[in-house]
Parts: C-alpha cells; structure tokens; sequence
C-alpha cells in the first residue's frame, strides 16, 4: 500500500500537482469516474477540466494508480 500511495504520488508532482492538490485531484478523478466506470479518458479528463483541472490530463496509467488505491483502502478499511 506504502509503495502505491508513493508511486501515485510522485506521478502526480511529476505532472505538475503540488503536493497539497493531489488528494483534491483524486478525489475528483474518482467522482468522474465514479459515475461510469466505462467512462473513456477523454470524457473523465473533460470533467476533470471543468472543474478546474487544465493543467494536468489523467492518463490510464495514472488512472490505473488511482483505482488501486482506491480498492486497497476499501479492502484494508483505511
């Protein structure tokens, strides 16, 4: 878990987030994905930009990081 929220991380900075966006960022992924898990990367990063997010586009390996984490801390109950 120690290592995914890592890798996660510093995707994310490496995209240009700071380091106190990147929980709002997943948050917003996971609601824009959240509404259709078969939702294309297109349409989750036009969501994403409207609300607020132009600087960065999501990409499905970035995506992928999101939904492990998201799953681990649903099966560990953090």
């Amino acid at each position: 878990m120690k290592q995914l929220h890592n890798v996660l991380m510093h995707r994310l900075k490496d995209k240009g987030l700071a380091p106190a966006e990147i929980a709002f960022y997943i948050r917003d992924a996971v609601r824009a994905f959240a509404d259709d898990s078969r939702t294309e990367l297109r349409e989750m990063n036009r969501r994403l930009h409207a609300l607020g997010w132009d600087s960065i586009d999501l990409d499905d390996y970035t995506l992928q990081l999101i939904v492990a984490k998201i799953e681990t801390e649903e099966d560990t109950g953090e």
